[in-house]
């Protein structure tokens, strides 16, 4: 967006609006280039209130702003609350501090403040909040975003020109650039953590570091852009007090996009009961009906345009794979009747050559029923005997017929073992798991979950025991969006009398998540192993998850609910008939670094999802007054890729892949706290 087609281009009774929206932190950046004198005026402008400027674009009031030594002063002094990120965001109760930091390391394949120019905030006193645009609000100037507090800062000679032009001495451009310069260094953080900021434990090696996540200003900014173009999914979280909070979110009117994504859940019965029912039917139809088999075969049929060769290659793949397991589950009937029951004369033919294995005669049967079944379907019938994918559904039944059984070689490992929780149900946990998400659980919370887990294992077994890697399988979920009535925090005189008062009302959204836990344990030796009974697991058994209460399922519906495996193959033949309507969180290897390449792999491969999957250091751990641990470290929150991968497809990939990939660990490093895939592996 270029400012002098604006300025050209828009009438004067909707000028003044359109720069608004323009220059405010949540739109596209726009170009001065050309155009520098008119943006100084609009700058100035900004910092009157609303009701006292009627043209934005008015000189004389721009040089009354900057003759105004209190107005001048106020704009300048207000330099010293700009921020890289925000710690009043979202409590307000924070003050009298600011962050300026950058990421320590960054090129870690994940969407962080290292992604995008550096932008900064502000967040200060609400009366204030018009005096600090001057020198914050933000633009692009010679292909670099930047704004004039970082200008003035280096005494940008074309700049101090401009300030001249309006009527301000050099000299006192000067003094205004060293001013800035003066509250305006590389780096600076808190030397004391206030009560109100949050402080996590992370463990590394034998000891604790405590972390506070702050929001990003330059990455909250950027997610408002790609949510409001309709790049991204999104949530809306609203803010009473919005210029108590900062710049932004007073900007937005204190209702700030989220992303807002869920796990791929659905209602289903389980595998056996659906065996069990006493229909006639052979074929699952239901399994072709969805909207993700039409889409697939619309990419397989070449019906579909890209961009680029890269987006066809990752789009067919993605289409491939949910083909595949579409015609496994329309199959699945046909397999379970093919194994296990005695096969004779009157039973269906396609029964029998399953069971004989006879396959080049059967794909010919499926291939030709497949079809027929398609042309009856509302959405499937025009790609019913399809030229292009005709072959490449048979393929695809060949390759589902011949993993349909897998019989994998026993493998395992000298001294782990897995227990495998089942049905756990947890009340009112954190529905963000950091604030730029809602609706995805929590990934970093099992890492401590299962951190507790272990502890609590060894107060009662000694320090033979660890717990090295969690997998989870989510069966339902459930976002409570509600705004929740904050404690009373501070009294206030009233006569006589004391009252209590609340802090602003804040949107915490909440959730209850029904999944299976599968931990994976290293014991030292064999007697510590032989110690893992279920009774013992259970009353180490943690009973919080993400802020909320975790609760096993009702003695009622299930006793034997925690389990403990010594093989791998026998707890892989209890996971693979999990309900079809559920999801396993598998970590991926494929990265992003923007919400643009984000929004791309989750249009390309409809099983990702975003994920808060850990953080970045924003300095060198250090003692820090108010700490919970000796050393302390700000922190900000990254967004990554997880892969939601169904009941089916894990069964098709067999016991050794799912052993192999399934399970995430947090990888501590010396600037960053990242989950991803555990790094414990099966030859």
């Amino acid at each position: 967006m270029e400012l002098h087609t604006l300025l050209q281009n828009t009438s004067s009774k909707e000028l003044t609006q359109t720069l608004r929206v323009a220059f405010a932190p949540y739109s596209e950046y726009v170009d001065i280039t050309g155009s520098e004198p008119q943006a100084l005026v609009i700058l100035i402008n900004l910092t009157y209130k609303r009701k006292d400027i009627k043209d934005l674009a008015s000189v004389s009031s721009a040089k009354a702003a900057l003759h105004d030594e209190q107005h001048l002063k106020t704009c300048i002094d207000e330099v010293k609350w700009y921020h890289t990120h925000n710690l009043k965001y979202p409590d307000i109760r924070v003050s009298h501090q600011r962050l300026l930091a950058q990421v320590v390391d960054g090129g870690l394949g994940v969407v962080s403040s290292v992604s995008y120019p550096m932008q900064l905030g502000w967040s200060h006193d609400s009366a204030k909040i018009n005096h600090a645009k001057l020198f914050l609000t933000g633009f692009v100037w010679r292909g670099e975003y930047v704004c004039l507090a970082q200008l003035l800062a280096k005494q940008e000679g074309f700049w101090v020109a401009q300030f001249r032009e309006l009527g301000l001495l050099k000299k006192d451009v000067i003094a205004v650039c060293e001013l800035i310069a003066a509250q305006l260094p590389n780096q600076e953080l808190p030397e004391q953590i206030s009560n109100y900021t949050p402080q996590l434990l992370i463990p590394i090696k034998h000891d604790y570091l405590s972390v506070s996540p702050v929001v990003s200003h330059a990455v909250l900014a950027a997610l408002q852009m790609a949510t409001r173009s309709g790049l991204l999914k999104r949530g809306i979280i609203e803010h009473n007090r919005p210029a108590n909070v900062g710049e932004l979110p007073s900007a937005l009117g204190g209702r700030v996009n989220v992303l807002k994504y869920f796990t791929k859940t659905y209602s289903a019965t389980t595998v056996n009961d659906y065996y069990s029912q006493g229909e006639q039917r052979l074929f699952n139809v239901a399994a072709l009906s969805s909207k993700t088999v039409s889409e697939a075969l619309l990419v397989l049929s070449k019906s579909k345009l890209f961009n680029t060769l890269r987006q066809k290659r990752l789009a067919r793949i993605a289409a491939t794979k949910a083909l595949r397991t579409a015609l496994y589950g329309w199959l699945e009937k046909l397999i379970k009747l093919a194994q296990n029951e005695a096969i004779n004369d009157s039973d269906p033919e396609p029964v029998k050559l399953l069971a004989t294995q006879e396959f080049k005669q059967l794909e010919l049967v499926l291939s030709q029923e497949l079809n027929r079944q398609m042309s009856g379907l509302k959405y499937l019938k025009r790609y019913a005997y399809h030229p292009e994918l005709m072959p490449i559904l048979k393929v695809q039944l060949s390759y589902v017929l011949s993993h349909q059984n897998n019989q994998e070689d026993e493998f395992e490992a000298e001294h782990i073992q897995y227990v495998h929780c089942q049905n756990l149900r947890v009340y009112n946990a954190e529905a963000m798991p950091n604030a730029y998400l809602m609706g995805m659980p929590s990934i970093t919370a099992l890492e401590g979950l299962g951190h507790q887990f272990q502890r609590k294992l060894q107060k009662l077994l000694g320090s033979g025991v660890h717990v090295i890697g969690v997998a989870v399988y989510i069966r339902s979920y459930q976002l409570h969006n509600n705004k929740q009535l904050p404690e009373p925090n501070k009294l206030k005189k009233d006569g006589q009398k004391r009252v209590p008062l609340r802090s602003a009302i804040m949107q915490i959204p909440k959730c209850d998540i029904c999944f299976d836990l599968v931990f994976r344990v290293q014991t030292n030796n064999q007697a510590v192993a032989n110690d893992l009974s279920e009774n013992l697991l259970k009353a180490a058994f943690p009973s919080r998850y993400a802020g909320g209460t975790l609760h096993p399922p009702s003695l009622y519906d299930q006793v034997d609910w925690c389990q403990v495996y010594a093989r791998p193959q026998a707890l892989f033949e209890r996971i693979r008939s999990l309900p079809k309507g559920g999801s396993w969180l598998y970590p991926t290897s494929i990265e992003v670094s923007s919400f643009e390449e984000l929004a791309e792999q989750l249009t390309l491969r409809p099983t990702m999802r975003p994920a808060a999957l850990g953080y970045l250091a924003l300095e060198e751990p250090k003692p820090r007054q108010g700490s919970i641990t000796q050393l302390h470290c700000y922190v900000e929150p990254v967004i990554g890729l997880l892969e939601c991968v169904d009941a089916v497809t894990v069964r098709l990939s067999g016991a050794r892949h799912f052993f192999n990939h399934g399970f995430w660990a947090m990888h501590c490093k010396k600037a960053s706290m990242l989950m991803k895939k555990a790094k414990f592996e099966y030859d």
